[in-house]
């Protein structure tokens, strides 16, 4: 005889043990956000590895907590992918700046473009971090 209950049930049941995403993203943006969003004519190198992992190990995570704690997890997704993103954007304009001139270094306009963009790729990182953070107090 069953008792009619299954593993969907258990696990809205029981909180998960798994630690909240901020406990990493927290440190993960602190360390590595500033060589991320760097100037273009600083010669840094993105954490793009550790920011896949991070963004994979959330996605696993998110498949293992109950429904109601799933939320955090997907922001945490959304946070890294929009890393990830800005580590495109970063090289992107890397390459376009050093394509437009034949110097080693990006132009005064690259460099100050790419501060600007910079500086709003933060501000939406930064927002929806917020967003994360919040969704792990409820």
């Amino acid at each position: 005889m069953s008792s009619g209950l299954n593993a969907a049930d258990v696990a809205r049941s029981y909180p998960s043990t798994a630690p909240l995403p901020s406990t990493q993203l927290g440190p993960f943006m602190s360390d590595q956000l500033g060589a991320v969003l760097a100037p273009l004519d600083h010669d840094t190198s993105a954490p793009r590895q550790q920011a896949v992992e991070l963004r994979e190990k959330f996605a696993d995570e998110m498949e293992m907590v109950s429904e109601p704690e799933k939320p955090p997890y997907k922001q945490a997704v959304i946070v890294l992918e929009l890393i990830i993103g800005a580590m495109d954007e970063r090289e992107k304009a890397i390459n376009e700046a050093h394509h437009k001139s034949a110097r080693a270094r990006p132009s005064r306009a690259a460099v100050k473009q790419w501060a600007n963009r910079s500086n709003v790729l933060r501000q939406t990182i930064d927002r929806a971090y917020a967003v994360e953070r919040k969704m792990e107090r409820r």
